[in-house]
């Protein structure tokens, strides 16, 4: 494996190891150091959102966890619990779902769409059971 910057041939575990950068090629791509990332970086070379394309997340865990809180993680909710939240509780719990966003923005993606999906059988449900209510029972 060849650094993407600096083509140095990389013998051990690369600095970074990303993954879909390219489309037309598919191939995965590999910096050997932060210098060569930061040359990249500067040059509009990677995408201003990396971290999706990053394989070897792992490596990071040291950094990001400071940043992250550690008291508790964040819990989805399911779209009734939402809907039983007061205002304040609402504004708090989708603070946190933004900063959650930050962190794993496609773990997120796949999480808004199951919400969706949660919302809309419960209002599927709802109009279901209004209309047994307005059913004569014979």
């Amino acid at each position: 494996m060849q650094c993407l910057y600096c083509q140095k041939n990389i013998h051990k575990n690369p600095w970074n190891h990303l993954t879909n950068l390219d489309e037309e090629t598919n191939k995965d791509k590999y910096i050997c150091s932060y210098v060569c990332y930061k040359r990249l970086s500067e040059n509009n070379k990677l995408p201003k959102n990396l971290w999706p394309h990053i394989v070897n997340k792992i490596d990071y865990i040291d950094i990001i966890n400071p940043i992250l809180p550690k008291e508790s993680e964040f819990q989805y909710l399911t779209h009734d619990e939402i809907s039983e939240m007061n205002d304040k509780q609402k504004e708090i719990y989708f603070k946190r779902k933004e900063e959650q966003i930050e962190y794993d923005s496609s773990l997120t993606q796949i999480r808004d769409e199951l919400e969706k999906e949660d919302e809309r059988i419960s209002k599927l449900e709802n109009i279901y059971s209004d209309s047994d209510d307005l059913q004569d029972d014979y």
